[in-house]
């Protein structure tokens, strides 16, 4: 596994809809159901890290009304967060 911040985790695992729902207590989704983050405030800047290292790509904003910059997840990106095992390839984000 590749040295990420908890942040970056906490983003990828965000996008790929494997966070806890309803607090830590509860258990999160098994597998991955999807593959965007609609990024605002510092999440930008944690993405794009993400992306320089090649963990992320772009994708079209998800709100062009307010131009809300879009992110998925690359294949690099979830084994370096270890969840490959837990997403589809369908879901994988080609790298660009």
């Amino acid at each position: 596994m590749t040295d990420l911040t908890r942040e970056e985790r906490h983003v990828i695992a965000h996008a790929l809809g494997l966070t806890p729902r309803g607090g830590s207590r509860k258990a999160g989704r098994r597998w991955a159901y999807r593959n965007w983050f609609g990024a605002g405030g510092k999440d930008v800047d944690t993405w794009r890290g993400l992306v320089e290292r090649g963990f992320a790509c772009t994708l079209q904003p998800t709100d062009p009304a307010n131009k809300t910059p879009g992110f998925a997840v690359t294949h690099a990106g979830a084994v370096a967060a270890g969840l490959r095992d837990y997403v589809p390839s369908s879901l994988i984000a080609k790298e660009r």
